[in-house]
């Protein structure tokens, strides 16, 4: 990479999905409650920051303060473009974005959905930022989207005692991209961290358990989005701390 840009704490990078204008890279900066975006060059392998999201503030935008961004997948919409959905880690929520068809730039804020098992509390963009920290009893981590995109599931890695280890399954409306809350389900393996969509399809959804050393697999119904428990993999001195899945 040519030359460098400062994040206060990035938690990590993706690139567009197909269909999206130009090559850009998305950085998720945890310790600025922002998302920015860069042009790549895939000839020199150069950044270079992106256009100006709404308001001309820069190549980035604000999540909620304190929710701490982590990942981000992005879903269809019907008719073209797509929809941003950033998993922010201190605050338990999915915060939604409008992706500019012809820059790629995020903004403006859809919605902000909770990602804890105690139900769906939707707060809309209009709403105070601080309504949305409820009692940390776990921090979310992982976001994945099913190939058609039309169901997204994410990791709730929940502190000793809390009983918050959970997947959830939430379903997206493709027409705009809201999202659903559908289910959450116990994750099998304690502060499930990791999560992979595998099989024919995205057929099975992979959870791996940080602290229990072990990978849970769950069936997944391709028309309702919802889990079934499969298998669990326990390899002592195999898996150890599984934090991701990397495709091959």
């Amino acid at each position: 990479m040519h030359g460098t840009f400062v994040t206060a704490n990035p938690a990590s990078v993706r690139g567009a999905p197909a269909g999206t204008a130009g090559t850009l890279v998305y950085a998720m900066d945890l310790g600025q409650d922002r998302v920015s975006w860069y042009a790549f060059d895939p000839a020199t392998r150069a950044l270079t920051n992106g256009t100006s999201g709404p308001g001309g503030v820069g190549n980035f935008v604000q999540t909620s303060p304190g929710a701490g961004p982590r990942h981000m997948v992005m879903t269809p919409l019907l008719g073209g473009g797509f929809v941003a959905h950033v998993i922010c880690e201190m605050g338990n929520t999915i915060e939604s974005f409008a992706v500019d068809d012809a820059t790629g730039a995020l903004g403006p804020r859809l919605g902000i959905v909770s990602t804890l098992p105690g139900g769906p509390t939707i707060i809309s963009a209009a709403d105070d930022d601080d309504g949305n920290s409820p009692s940390i009893l776990a921090k979310a981590a992982e976001i994945v989207a099913s190939a058609d995109g039309l169901f997204i599931y994410v990791s709730n890695r929940g502190f000793p005692n809390a009983g918050y280890n959970s997947v959830c399954v939430l379903g997206v409306d493709p027409a705009g991209g809201a999202l659903v809350h559908l289910e959450a389900r116990e994750s099998g393996g304690a502060f499930p961290r990791g999560l992979a969509l595998v099989g024919a399809g995205g057929s099975t959804l992979l959870a791996g358990g940080q602290d229990s050393d072990d990978v849970e697999a769950f069936a997944v119904n391709a028309a309702s989005g919802l889990l079934t428990p499969a298998a669990r993999t326990t390899a002592t001195g195999k898996i150890v701390n599984p934090v991701c899945f990397a495709e091959n």
